[in-house]
């Protein structure tokens, strides 16, 4: 879809980006990095959960309707 935006130079400032929260990540420990991890998983399982609930699965394929609205 066309979008009314582009980033400059892409993808050049999302791995910079990427590799500056790495770093950040990775200095904080590993007794932080765990807790991230657990609690990621718990996030990931209770959403799954409440998808499935309220037949709003993220998995299935999207319906996307472009219309060509100026925004």
């Amino acid at each position: 879809m066309k979008r009314p935006y582009k980033q400059w130079l892409y993808p050049l400032p999302s791995i910079l980006a990427f590799i500056g929260w790495a770093f950040v990540f990775y200095s904080s420990g590993w007794s932080a990095i765990g807790l991230a991890v657990v609690w990621t998983m718990i996030g990931a399982i209770i959403y799954l959960f409440w998808a499935r609930k309220h037949q709003d699965w993220p998995f299935s394929k999207p319906v996307i309707v472009e219309t060509n609205k100026e925004i």
